[in-house]
């Protein structure tokens, strides 16, 4: 029924909404003044029973109840990032996300599922095979600098232009040392 405007004071069971999202709050008994109407937010036409998963939205303009899907309090993940999302507004769940969470460090979405991301793995794994290339290369060119200071200036023992030798063979290995292959077998590390 349609609250209509009276001479009298009386007493109408209301619905009341969200002035933010319209959702139905609920309902209650509230005593209109005569010649007024229903207060803000609030409507006695009845909306419908609870439907799992949607939210009853009172539309204004129509006068009607509508049901609207509702994925609020849900864990969602980005398919892109592979990162947790919260949703927090109300309507259908966005394109870009999924309730499938992804298992794994190196994932992409197919358009269906997560995926192993070989390609991703594989230049993580060659990135850092680079970084601990570079540490070590940077280690055996400060001991053969040390080294060949000494030799140069004629002021090594024998111990220190073994230990030349020693370090600079094992920078020519290290050198050699493919990061872009798999199972990778690194040369000792001199003492």
């Amino acid at each position: 029924m349609a609250f209509k405007m009276s001479s009298m004071e009386t007493i109408v069971k209301v619905f009341h909404f969200s002035h933010d999202t319209a959702e139905y709050l609920g309902s209650g008994d509230i005593l209109i003044p005569a010649f007024t109407g229903l207060p803000a937010y609030c409507t006695d036409i009845t909306p419908p029973d609870n439907k799992a998963g949607r939210v009853c939205i009172f539309y204004a303009e129509k006068n009607a109840w509508e049901y609207v899907e509702d994925f609020r309090g849900n864990n969602y993940y980005d398919k892109e990032t592979g990162f947790p999302v919260i949703v927090t507004s109300l309507g259908p769940l966005p394109k870009n996300l999924t309730k499938q969470a992804p298992e794994g460090e190196f994932v992409k979405w197919d358009g269906d599922q997560w995926v192993n991301d070989e390609v991703a793995e594989k230049q993580y794994k060659e990135s850092q095979a680079n970084q601990l290339k570079a540490r070590l290369l940077a280690q055996a060119n400060e001991k053969i600098s040390v080294y060949s200071d000494a030799v140069d200036m004629g002021l090594s023992t024998d111990d220190e232009r073994a230990l030349l030798d020693v370090w600079k063979e094992y920078r020519v290995t290290l050198n050699r040392v493919d990061t872009a292959s798999t199972g990778i077998t690194w040369p000792e590390v001199p003492e």
